[in-house]
């Protein structure tokens, strides 16, 4: 939606302004004087004293598509105990892969174990194109590894050009790691990540040698594993990102 206060309603937003008290349009929200509107899925109810800077109480719930956020007549009676984000609240929401309980200052989250993934296994390719697993490994043992020449590695020469057109050369050691996701309820229902992991052996990008620094390690999806492929992701990286 484009971003739009009352005064630069057209003709007909402002016909419905008067009717509805709509006074604000955000990108994502209708904001009215008796509260918001967000047209978006979820599922929650909530009962909040006091929200951000509005010492009312504030009834929050959306049944399945529709986010309400209505300004209730009741008022905090010590609005100088509230601070931002911290008014109490009751009742629950779902956000991302949890279930969350609120009853004062009682909190409680639940993870959903219909959708929550679960990492099953962390692979490397190995130099005999077998998999080697890496989840219950240590730091010292995956290092380990590396150093006995069992796990798969390139090293080519990448080059960056910055914006000021310096170009910064330098090597990037490469693997190919593999991801697998499982859900508890769901094993059949599994995500598998395939990837190229980046190493460079200096920093790389437009911070580089600033105090926010560059980039020095990174990871690149690929859809599937073949020779060449991680000459053609650092190919890529140097012809279409902005580092």
């Amino acid at each position: 939606m484009k971003e739009q206060s009352r005064w630069e309603f057209g003709p007909v937003l402002k016909v419905i302004s008067k009717i509805t008290g709509l006074y604000r349009i955000n990108r994502d929200s209708l904001d009215f004087k008796w509260g918001s509107f967000s047209p978006k899925f979820g599922f929650r109810f909530n009962y909040q004293l006091g929200f951000y800077d509005s010492c009312n109480h504030h009834l929050l719930f959306n049944l399945g598509w529709g986010g309400f956020i209505i300004k209730l007549p009741f008022k905090v009676k010590d609005c100088s105990d509230l601070s931002t984000f911290e008014e109490p609240e009751y009742g629950f929401h779902f956000y991302q892969e949890m279930l969350w309980l609120e009853w004062g200052e009682r909190k409680k989250t639940i993870w959903l174990p219909f959708k929550t993934l679960d990492l099953d296994r962390m692979d490397v390719l190995g130099t005999t194109s077998e998999w080697i697993d890496l989840k219950f490994l240590s730091y010292k043992e995956e290092k380990e590894l590396e150093e006995s020449g069992e796990i798969y590695t390139e090293t080519h020469p990448f080059t960056y050009v910055l914006d000021s057109g310096k170009v910064q050369n330098r090597k990037a050691t490469c693997q190919v790691r593999r991801w697998e996701w499982k859900r508890k309820w769901f094993p059949f229902l599994d995500k598998t990540r395939l990837a190229v992991d980046i190493m460079f052996n200096s920093e790389v990008g437009e911070e580089a040698g600033s105090y926010k620094g560059g980039l020095i390690g990174t990871t690149r999806t690929i859809d599937e594993y073949y020779p060449g492929v991680i000459q053609d992701t650092l190919e890529k990286m140097e012809a279409f990102e902005r580092l």
